[in-house]
């Protein structure tokens, strides 16, 4: 099993660049095309396209929280703070608070340096009583996705099946794998549970 690493300033750029996230334009434009085709009038595909938006921003935001915030890599993070905190290295100890995400932050409820390691290793043994192994909820997240979009779609788009196309459009469009909407039509909807 590979080992969890810590949290870099690169996850910490990414999390900042995700909040400003929205999706291309040529991937708009073959959204309102699978939408145009299934039958939706133009000035609700539109509204629908907003919607789709920010669908795709709340999923990118609970994958990363997912990944980021991992009890293994909180952990790991937390390890390596703790020997910086021993040695009471202030410039590294503030590089450290930096690359931790907010709710890590809050956790710690960084104010001052000299209480810090007794903090450091209260959340250490909170959160090595919480380690999970394994990813948390990816599969979940998309199966959560599929299904907002089927709801957004469901006020304009009557017909299941029809439903289900332009969703699968959406998602080809976008990038994101999900089970074949025929063959796998339980798994997609959400009705079959994945083994």
């Amino acid at each position: 099993m590979p080992r969890a690493t810590a949290f870099h300033r690169a996850d910490v750029k990414r999390r900042q660049a995700l909040y400003e996230l929205s999706l291309k334009r040529d991937v708009i434009e073959k959204i309102k095309s699978a939408l145009r085709f299934e039958g939706v009038a133009a000035a609700n595909a539109e509204q629908l396209v907003s919607e789709i938006e920010q669908a795709f921003r709340t999923y990118n935001v609970t994958m990363l929280a997912d990944y980021q915030e991992n009890p293994a890599r909180i952990i790991t993070a937390l390890k390596r703070g703790l020997r910086v905190a021993e040695r009471q290295l202030e410039e590294q100890m503030q590089d450290w608070l930096k690359t931790l995400p907010e709710s890590l932050r809050l956790e710690l409820k960084t104010t001052g340096l000299e209480t810090l390691p007794i903090r450091i290793k209260d959340r250490l043994a909170y959160w090595q009583a919480h380690k999970r192994a394994g990813r948390i909820g990816h599969g979940a997240t998309a199966l959560s996705l599929r299904q907002s979009l089927m709801s957004i779609l469901a006020k304009d788009i009557r017909n299941q099946h029809k439903r289900d196309r332009a969703v699968a459009t959406v998602l080809t469009a976008v990038g994101i794998e999900f089970p074949n909407e025929k063959k796998n039509r339980g798994r997609f909807t959400g009705t079959k549970r994945p083994k």
